[in-house]
């Protein structure tokens, strides 16, 4: 089972296509362009189009430089499957305790 594998750190999956949205939004947060980011890493603006669109991952040397040029860790921009599995269980979570919310806007607490 690859959670438990995940879990134990001997293998988890990078999810290009989700990695490749991340990587999108922390961009355009930072305002960088893939004109600018390519300048900056010495590739094609097509190379830097693939990886926003989840098309391709950067290699080893350019996710490093990118982690640096964004001023985060190498592991922040990328998501594995167990990042996935983990948000999924977040939002149903979240779900169930919202059922209840009504309710407990009425209740009141008297110490």
């Amino acid at each position: 089972m690859k959670i438990a594998a995940c879990r134990d750190w001997s293998w988890c999956d990078i999810d290009v296509e989700a990695t490749g949205a991340k990587l999108d939004r922390m961009l355009i947060a930072r305002g960088l362009r893939d004109r600018e980011l390519g300048e900056m890493l010495h590739l094609s603006v097509q190379s830097i189009n693939k990886w926003r669109h989840g098309r391709s991952l950067p290699d080893i040397a350019n996710l490093y430089n990118l982690s640096r040029i964004m001023g985060v860790h190498l592991e922040d921009i990328l998501v594995t499957t167990i990042d996935l599995q983990l948000a999924q269980s977040r939002e149903a979570e979240a779900d169930s305790a919202s059922f209840f919310l009504p309710f407990f806007r009425f209740v009141k607490v008297q110490l």
